[in-house]
């Protein structure tokens, strides 16, 4: 599932917005000011996937072309009519009928849309709203004990961290190396499950198809959750009913609520329910099949860390977040996949966003253990992609120019996108700041005035004694500090008073402009100071 061309209009501030992507890179990684758009785009994706898997027209105008499962598929969407589909090459590409998409979208579609976004906004989580319902549909009326497929699009939401840890110890006592490096997890310890009676749940014993299917034990559930904790309950140590109080927010009295404790004593116990969930995304749909159907209150996983038992839920928020969509992406991979991650770097330190984009691959197993970003051959799985937006320069570093785009809004307010002129790979987070973020300098405001103020004072050849003081006090306080411009040559000293004079006459620095541009004002610049000298 590789994604080339997307055109959207009415949607936002996506009014006749045009991006191209290069199908040839798995990541592609959005920058550019707050408002430009960008989580816009995601959500524009998301809607046109949705739309077209639940057979819904749109309500904004896109076109879009993408590459699954060795075909190129085209869809031109108008709102409120039914999206126009083409399949072939660009040449010699045919228009489907509706009849004939939906009988082929097992293989015109993307197998998983994975969103995630790690801020409280919810914006995007309720076009997933849908495909939670017909899941959880799906849920009640299977019979079969077997756990339901992931759903085609897909959410990824804080609390699934938990189920994707207990999912990485299915087949092994030792942890992924992935665990042990960035968590410093030597072995899975225990698992209580704390579930609560669901606002659903009937009173009394019920009667017909309620009794027959439910199981009395979890208050009725039926279909794939009864048969996950009919399991749960056979390997777990002496289950415990109890009434506690609880108080939904501090607003609230407390109430009283019936509780069920289920506790898995060690991995032995866990790895038991590998009988039925071969399979890390079988069991992870098991363990969420809880949640959906409103039965956790808590889940509370132990882990040793250090020697020492820890419970996961004591572990950094960025590490929670890291896991929990390295641990989705790896289960879903080699599957024609889509990730669009929204922001997906924001509590993660700056060792880890450094390597993010590399390790998010590698970990997946998407990219071989030995294998460089950027090295084509070393890609195990061709069939994905990665779109996400940053903040962040680190997280790009590493990046070749063909894999970032960068929103830009023009004079007239029109959002449009380009790439970089030269790689972030080897500018350095300076570099980057600069040539990708258009920062005008990677010092604080207050240095960098005193460094343009000092620059002023030395363009003045007969300065005044409060001038010549003012000056004095400034190279030596940024002398000190390793910033101020080297003076001891004279010609160098023409030259810095020759480019600050024309970055003040423009009001940019040099360093925000083109490349080329940069090259032909420094070459004009020497120029005239060697003509001067001669």
């Amino acid at each position: 599932m590789r994604i080339e061309d997307v055109r959207v209009t009415g949607l936002r501030n996506l009014q006749d917005f045009s991006v191209h992507f290069e199908d040839s890179q798995f990541t592609s990684v959005l920058i550019g000011e707050n408002g430009t758009g960008k989580s816009n785009l995601l959500e524009a994706i998301v809607r046109i996937f949705r739309d077209l898997d639940l057979g819904e027209r749109p309500d904004f105008g896109f076109e879009i072309t993408y590459h699954c499962r060795g075909q190129r598929v085209r869809v031109i969407g108008t709102p409120g009519t039914r999206q126009t589909i083409y399949v072939g090459p660009a040449a010699a590409e045919k228009r489907l009928t509706w009849k004939a998409f939906n009988a082929d979208k097992e293989e015109l579609l993307p197998k998983y849309v994975f969103a995630y976004y790690s801020g409280p906004s919810t914006r995007m989580q309720h076009y997933f709203d849908r495909h939670q319902k017909i899941y959880y549909d799906a849920l009640l009326r299977n019979t079969s004990g077997e756990a339901v497929p992931i759903r085609r699009l897909f959410y990824c939401q804080p609390e699934h961290s938990r189920w994707v840890l207990l999912a990485y110890f299915l087949h092994g006592t030792e942890p992924p190396e992935f665990l042990h490096r960035y968590f410093e997890i030597d072995a899975f310890d225990s698992a209580l499950l704390v579930l609560r009676k669901p606002e659903w749940a009937p009173q009394g014993t019920p009667s017909g198809n309620a009794a027959t299917l439910g199981d009395q034990r979890f208050w009725w559930a039926k279909g794939t959750v009864k048969s996950f904790l009919q399991r749960l309950w056979d390997q777990s140590m002496a289950p415990i009913y109890a009434i506690e109080e609880y108080v939904p927010d501090y607003r609230a009295h407390s109430i009283r609520e019936e509780r069920l404790y289920l506790f898995l004593p060690g991995v032995k116990a866990l790895q038991k329910l590998n009988t039925k969930y071969d399979t890390e995304a079988a069991l992870f749909a098991a363990l969420e099949s809880t949640e959906i159907s409103q039965l956790v209150r808590d889940v509370r996983v132990r882990v040793i860390r250090d020697g020492e038992p820890i419970y996961f839920s004591e572990m950094s928020e960025g590490e929670q977040q890291l896991l929990t969509v390295v641990g989705l992406m790896q289960f879903t991979r080699h599957e024609e996949s889509l990730f669009l991650l929204d922001e997906p770097d924001t509590h993660l330190n700056p060792m880890w966003k450094l390597r993010y984009l590399t390790e998010l691959a590698r970990q997946s197993g998407l990219l071989a253990q030995d294998g460089d970003v950027d090295g084509s051959d070393s890609w195990l799985d061709q069939t994905s992609q990665l779109i996400l937006t940053t903040h962040d320069p680190l997280t790009i570093a590493g990046l070749k120019r063909m894999q970032v785009q960068i929103f830009e809004r023009t004079s007239n307010g029109k959002v449009v996108t380009r790439i970089p002129d030269e790689d972030p790979q080897g500018m350095g987070v300076a570099g980057v700041l600069i040539q990708m973020f258009g920062l005008p300098s990677t010092l604080d405001t207050i240095t960098q005035g005193k460094i343009d103020e000092r620059n002023r004072l030395s363009r003045i050849s007969e300065r005044t004694q409060t001038e010549e003081a003012a000056f004095q006090s400034l190279t030596s306080e940024l002398n000190m500090l390793g910033l101020v411009y080297e003076a001891r040559d004279p010609e160098y000293r023409e030259y810095l008073k020759a480019l600050h004079a024309w970055e003040e006459e423009r009001r940019t620095r040099v360093e925000a402009v083109s490349p080329e541009e940069k090259d032909e004002h420094v070459r004009a610049i020497l120029d005239r100071l060697m003509e001067q000298n001669s």
